[in-house]
């Protein structure tokens, strides 16, 4: 389409210009996004959590044996918590051909007009698929705050390895009364009772 013959001569449009636009937000300024209070961003010097945190190496002791019997079985260690490995997080938006005709349709034509619905609506649209990446952190966060767990994902076969952080189960407050109002009282209020009981 000729449309599009200009798109990599637009300065707004093209790949380096849009990964800076992206790079460019701050998950720290994001008002919806709670994760970086709760848990602080620290660089780190790789994907494997064995490297990042500190890890008690298993160290075995054989055994004595009989003249002409086997001894002790060392065996192999397989992968524990230690040896997980964060994965990419990654989203991305296709340009589909109803979406042309929609903006060709709103352009009525017009190649300049055309131009500038889509130099308003890239960046917008890869503004949103950084938002989504960043949401997707607040979700992992949460999720393993609250279940005390995390699930690793082979993003391949879609198999799934849960790791427990090994919370004491009396540290989670349960709520006496459901948070539903009715004879009871209002929902609001039946929240604030089970925060006073968790902080007592």
């Amino acid at each position: 389409m000729p449309y599009f013959s200009w798109v990599a001569a637009q300065e707004r449009l093209t790949n380096a210009d849009l990964t800076v636009r992206v790079q460019a937000i701050d998950p720290l300024d994001l008002d919806e996004l709670l994760w970086p209070v709760f848990f602080p961003r620290q660089d780190v010097p790789s994907v494997k959590i064995s490297t990042i945190t500190p890890v008690i190496p298993t160290r075995f002791t054989s055994d004595r044996r009989e003249w002409n019997a086997r001894g002790r079985n060392i065996p192999m260690e397989f992968p524990s918590t230690a040896e997980l490995e964060m994965v990419p997080i990654e989203s991305f938006f296709t340009l589909g051909e109803r979406e042309i005709q929609d903006l060709e349709e709103r352009a009525i034509g017009n190649e300049e007009t055309f131009r500038r619905l889509m130099g308003v609506s890239l960046p917008a649209r890869t503004d949103m698929l950084a938002l989504s990446n960043l949401r997707r952190i607040e979700v992992d966060t949460f999720n393993s705050w609250s279940t005390g767990t995390i699930t690793s994902r082979n993003p391949v076969t879609g198999a799934t390895y849960t790791v427990s952080y090994g919370f004491d189960t009396g540290r989670y407050q349960v709520a006496g009364t459901p948070w539903t109002g009715g004879t009871s009282g209002t929902a609001f209020n039946n929240f604030v009772a089970w925060l006073l009981d968790a902080l007592a």
